[in-house]
């Protein structure tokens, strides 16, 4: 028995293959305006899924890009101004090893005075240096000058004097807040606990891990000196550099050599540690400069996992296209022969 085919059924059939063509050409066409390979999850689940994973690694990676970028300007303008203050305190220790005789310290006391008062000036300009509304040596706090002269010529932090700050690590007892470093009589100095980011050592947790924080503070009260030292002969004195400034003026208005000379003595020892301190920022520095390579570089691999997953290969998608083209060409000519003259009008 003859099988018939009837022409609804070449319609139909003419019809789908149509209609299939036109959609691949469409959706080839959509893939090289859009650059990409797909535009719903549903296209390609595996794909899509893989994709949405490396852009978010990207998006953390270009966040932790953005805070080293931030923090090494800011350790660089705070080395910087460590590094102009201790110039400021390596003079201030060369004149008064010329004041230390009693000839010089008459002859030159108005001299050694305008000195002392000009250095202590520029101290207290470069102590409250600001970068971006942050003080960079004055803690966490974007309220207020941190650091202010008191009415008898001595330095203090938020109305603290730093000769009577001590470290949290140099006494014991319970501490209300445990994050902050320093304290007077046994109360927290505030906002002096360290500032940390993330530098994306640790890109397979969703949080900051420990080993992916780093701390970008830098320390003033510790480069300025706190707390006091005894003497051997029984005296004490300041281990910040601005009240030793403070005391050598008098020193120098009694002609107290012989206090001029302890005083100088815990001066150059302030000194050092001012110089190791600005060493521990270009370190930190540096190793930040590190990181930030190493985050471009991570950057530039994500990008490139991404495209291979998403991106299109133009050269493949216009083969194609032209292809889809060639094809939906083909059947709307091969249509002429199967569809009566109007309905091939109508199609057209």
């Amino acid at each position: 028995m003859a099988l018939r085919v009837t022409q609804g059924a070449t319609n139909r059939s003419y019809l789908k293959n149509l209609n299939n063509s036109h959609s691949k050409m469409n959706e080839s066409m959509e893939k090289l305006e859009t650059g990409r390979k797909f535009s719903k999850i549903s296209d390609d689940v595996t794909g899509a899924t893989k994709c949405l994973d490396l852009r978010s690694k990207l998006y953390r990676n270009e966040r932790n890009k953005d805070n080293v970028e931030g923090a090494i300007e800011e350790m660089q303008m705070s080395e910087t101004l460590v590094t102009e203050m201790k110039d400021i305190v390596s003079n201030v220790y060369s004149d008064m090893l010329r004041a230390s005789n009693s000839h010089t310290i008459e002859s030159g006391k108005e001299t050694f005075l305008s000195l002392l008062d000009q250095s202590k000036q520029e101290i207290l300009r470069l102590a409250n240096q600001k970068y971006n509304d942050k003080y960079l040596l004055g803690g966490l706090a974007v309220d207020d000058e941190p650091f202010k002269e008191d009415e008898n010529g001595y330095l203090t932090i938020r109305g603290e004097k730093l000769s009577d700050i001590v470290n949290k690590n140099d006494i014991q007892g319970p501490y209300t807040d445990s994050q902050e470093k320093y304290y007077v009589n046994g109360k927290p100095v505030g906002y002096t606990h360290d500032n940390f980011i993330d530098v994306g050592l640790d890109m397979s947790s969703k949080n900051v891990t420990s080993s992916s924080r780093y701390n970008i503070s830098v320390d003033g009260i510790m480069i300025m000196g706190y707390g006091e030292t005894v003497t051997e002969n029984g005296n004490s004195i300041s281990n910040n550099i601005y009240d030793m400034m403070t005391e050598m003026e008098k020193a120098i208005e009694n002609a107290d050599i012989d206090r001029l000379s302890e005083l100088t003595g815990n001066f150059k020892n302030q000194f050092d540690d001012m110089v190791s301190g600005l060493g521990e920022i270009g370190v930190r520095t540096k190793f930040l400069d590190t990181t930030l390579a190493r985050l471009e570089n991570e950057n530039t691999t994500l990008l490139e996992a991404k495209n291979n997953v998403e991106a299109t290969d133009d050269t493949t998608e216009i083969t194609n296209f032209k292809g889809y083209q060639n094809s939906w060409n083909l059947i709307l000519q091969f249509g002429g022969n199967i569809f009566p003259k109007s309905l091939m009008d109508y199609v057209g």
